[in-house]
């Protein structure tokens, strides 16, 4: 888990469903579009399962 001082923006690695959550507006405007090349397919957006 990483974290701003302020908790705007993080990370939270899940570690049995092999995921990494990624939350803050500044963050995700930095790294969404590499995010699923390196990462794969998104599994959840704000919460709500993303459809196949």
């Amino acid at each position: 888990m990483y974290l701003a001082e302020d908790f705007r923006f993080g990370t939270f690695g899940h570690p049995w469903e092999l995921s990494l959550c990624v939350f803050g507006g500044d963050l995700l405007d930095l790294v969404e579009a590499d995010l699923h090349t390196v990462l794969g397919q998104v599994m959840r957006r704000n919460g709500r399962q993303v459809p196949v």
